[in-house]
């Protein structure tokens, strides 16, 4: 027989259950930033902010193009909650309001058959709204959660010792996610020119290194790399991991 008390993010059940204390507090947490995030995304969408000129993370999009983009985003918001708020009894089509509505009904969205559901869909959909939103320079990607049933990319604040996964709520040493990526990585190819590699580390840290640095770990032979011709290289993931992490301990730009 199913224990409807067993927390179904804990127990990873697809239905039933009710969140226990912690996920019910990330729940809380997620819907409390998504509800001052979602008034940033309108002001982008309304052009009563810019992206490009500070405040919020730099759009590719031109002036009209980037409007329409954050609008799609604030639909898609209230497409994710509208579900959400009819399942405990909520009907309301203004997003923000639905937004505050169902953080005054946490304890009802904790203890519904779909709660399991209704947490991953705030989870995912806060995450993806605050990565839009932060400005590329004020965080950073630590590595992926270390909960087996999780997995999702723990992002959070530079320099910090402790960072929570926004999915899941649990909490790692920003060392441990790190040293954990390294060991994954290590004795992976990677095949690229320096521009290329320098791209590689930003996209999967949010470190900034620039061709110049990756051509200067080469001349110095701090980074291990076979030359295959055409400005190529075959480098090593994790060292490069390793040093774009250890400039950045470092305070090097």
């Amino acid at each position: 027989m199913t224990d409807n008390k067993l927390c179904p993010i804990c127990e990873n059940m697809p239905h039933d259950g009710t969140l226990c204390k912690t996920h019910r507090k990330v729940l809380a947490d997620n819907l409390h930033n998504l509800r001052i995030d979602y008034y940033q995304i309108q002001q982008y969408a309304y052009r009563k902010a810019k992206p490009n000129n500070g405040g919020g993370a730099r759009s590719p999009y031109p002036q009209a193009a980037y409007a329409l983009s954050w609008g799609d985003l604030m639909d898609e918001v209230g497409g994710v909650l509208r579900p959400i708020g009819a399942d405990v009894g909520v009907w309301e089509p203004r997003t923000p309001q639905l937004i505050r509505k169902l953080i005054n009904r946490v304890g009802r969205i904790a203890a519904c058959p779909e709660c399991g559901g209704a947490y991953r869909a705030v989870a995912h959909i806060s995450s993806k709204v605050r990565g839009m939103i932060t400005p590329v320079d004020d965080e950073i990607i630590y590595g992926r959660c270390l909960n087996p049933d999780c997995g999702s990319e723990v992002a959070g604040a530079r320099d910090v010792s402790e960072v929570e996964c926004r999915a899941c709520g649990s909490v790692w040493s920003t060392d441990e996610l790190r040293r954990t990526r390294r060991e994954k990585l290590h004795e992976k190819p990677l095949e690229a020119t320096p521009a290329e590699a320098a791209k590689w580390i930003h996209k999967n840290t949010g470190l900034y290194v620039t061709r110049k640095v990756v051509n200067m770990w080469i001349q110095r032979d701090s980074l291990t790399h076979e030359s295959l011709g055409n400005g190529r290289h075959r480098f090593d993931m994790g060292e490069l991991l390793a040093l774009a992490e250890s400039m950045r301990h470092a305070g090097a730009d």
